[in-house]
């Protein structure tokens, strides 16, 4: 789903969830698609004020923050879902001799590097499953000194 499809399905589906009027679903559109308040009034043809006045608005900031989550949201899952096409494409670049020895470098660099963080997260977690496990064998024990 392009940006701006996510950003239209958001509005959509924050249109339908409040009973919001349609200049505020405009403008959470407007807040999300650009780059500061000034831009987003403009887009949604208001003035700046009432960019500040919805900011202030408890309801309509947990509309924005829900939002900008969904976008985060969506660009990880596509981002993970072309992860396994993008290492094809970092290793046919680096076993691929026609290409620049810079270019298959790089590549090289990449995978390595992604290697690297893979093996590191995997070593935390596996410490950090034992490090819970150690807590729940010390509260097992400290329950039993109570019993």
């Amino acid at each position: 789903m392009s940006g701006k499809n996510i950003i239209t399905a958001i509005g959509e589906r924050q249109t339908k969830s409040k009973a919001y009027g349609k200049s505020a679903d405009k403008l959470l559109c407007a807040l999300i698609s650009t780059r500061s308040n000034r831009a987003a009034a403009a887009a949604a043809n208001v003035h700046e004020r009432t960019v500040y006045k919805y900011l202030s608005d408890p309801e309509f900031m947990a509309r924005y923050k829900e939002a900008r989550e969904d976008i985060l949201r969506e660009a990880s899952n596509t981002i993970r879902d072309n992860m396994s096409g993008a290492a094809e494409v970092l290793c046919e670049i680096m076993y691929d001799k026609r290409n620049k020895p810079l270019d298959r470098v790089i590549a090289a660099k990449a995978v390595y590097e992604f290697g690297e963080k893979d093996l590191e997260r995997n070593e935390l977690n596996e410490r950090a499953a034992l490090l819970e496990k150690k807590m729940d064998q010390t509260e097992d024990d400290q329950a039993d000194i109570y019993m």
